[in-house]
């Protein structure tokens, strides 16, 4: 699915939990939209790396992301212990994103002749991309349970594509694909899936299925 479509789903998703989780509707699209395309950065062509990385060639992206990474960790950190005492919270996430930076580059190159890396493996994408945030925005979970969302949109979208939802673990590379897939180039098929999928999320949020799915959660 194209990445415009991640984010329609994803923060339509923020949207229809943020008064569950006590945000505001527009904190919800927006983190859930973040959650929905963040898994993208391990596929050069998407829509992510196009907006971070336009003018840099597809074939030097992941090197670009690796370097990029790199150069952040080591000049916050830098600066946290030269010069100015940068908040913890803030060094922690800054350095959260550029790992996310290295990752998808080192993941990229591993899987150049797949289409999706390691970001997109439900386990493992989860965990790297979940687990920091809990630590991170430990006072303010909500929105780590909205991107939650939103990135498990994602995972829960992609095997309607041929090249499917992939899993690393387990020993063999493998796929999850639906009976129904579409190809990349049918875009009325593609939006009919979306709408279908943003029908069911506000038709949803009628009811008390969200609050009640928190409840659990908590």
């Amino acid at each position: 699915m194209r990445g415009y479509s991640h984010l329609i789903i994803a923060g339509t998703t923020g949207y229809a939990i943020s008064t569950s989780m006590q945000l505001s509707p527009i904190e919800g699209m927006v983190v859930g939209a973040v959650g929905g395309i963040i898994c993208d950065i391990d596929e050069e062509h998407s829509l992510i790396n196009s907006l971070l990385l336009k003018k840099v060639p597809y074939w030097l992206r992941s090197l670009s992301k690796i370097i990029i990474g790199i150069i952040g960790i080591f000049g916050i950190a830098t600066i946290n212990k030269g010069y100015i005492s940068v908040p913890r919270n803030l060094l922690v996430g800054i350095i959260y994103i550029m790992a996310i930076f290295i990752i998808s580059g080192i993941s990229s190159i591993i899987n150049q002749r797949n289409h999706r890396g390691i970001l997109h493996d439900p386990v493992l994408g989860s965990l790297i991309l979940i687990t920091p945030l809990v630590f991170i925005f430990s006072n303010n979970l909500p929105l780590v349970y909205v991107f939650g969302a939103g990135l498990l949109t994602h995972y829960l979208t992609d095997p309607f594509n041929k090249s499917g939802l992939p899993f690393y673990l387990g020993g063999k590379y493998c796929r999850l694909r639906y009976p129904i897939r579409i190809k990349y180039d049918n875009q009325l098929a593609e939006l009919i899936i979306v709408a279908a999928c943003v029908c069911l999320i506000m038709f949803l949020k009628n009811f008390t299925i969200y609050k009640s799915m928190l409840d659990v959660i908590i």
